[in-house]
């Protein structure tokens, strides 16, 4: 190879040129790769900011609401009370989550909703997801397999009808 003026390169400063090109290369390859890094970690973010303002949300809209709102795992233990059912049993959340839920209500309560599902057809409790979740909230939750049963065929059908009241209760 020669340079505009004639001048001869030699091989190694060849090699040297060639190195500095794959360097170069590198170096472009890495920016590209830090440029889509950086794209990619500022959409998380943003995406992760827009997750917590709908959680926020959320938790708001559930927080105000003047229902009862009580969230507890297939074991009867209490995940979640809102505020109006705090009001309502005159305690902290403190005091009602990891509470058996059975223990918020009174025996007279879950007595009458037990005699009123076991009147039913028994088909008719089966097909329907909510009186299999009334039905085994009403029952005394020990934790035995057949609550989590229960509850697992009632989430199961909530979600197959696309019932979102239904699958946040279970």
């Amino acid at each position: 190879l020669h340079t505009e003026k004639g001048r001869k390169i030699s091989d190694h400063e060849f090699e040297l040129l060639k190195r500095f090109a794959d360097l170069a290369a590198i170096a472009l390859d890495k920016a590209l790769v830090d440029a889509k890094f950086e794209a990619e970690l500022r959409e998380r973010r943003q995406a992760e900011a827009a997750l917590k303002k709908s959680e926020e949300r959320y938790r708001s809209v559930v927080e105000d609401l003047s229902e009862f709102i009580l969230r507890w795992r297939p074991d009867g233990r209490v995940l979640f009370a809102n505020e109006a059912y705090c009001r309502y049993k005159g305690e902290t959340k403190a005091q009602i989550i990891g509470r058996n839920v059975a223990d918020l209500f009174s025996p007279k309560a879950l007595d009458q909703a037990k005699e009123i599902i076991s009147a039913l057809p028994k088909d008719m409790v089966q097909d329907d997801p909510w009186l299999v979740f009334f039905a085994t909230a009403a029952r005394r939750i020990t934790g035995g397999n057949r609550n989590i049963k229960a509850f697992s065929q009632a989430l199961d059908t909530f979600e197959t009808q696309k019932e979102t009241r239904g699958m946040l209760l279970c």
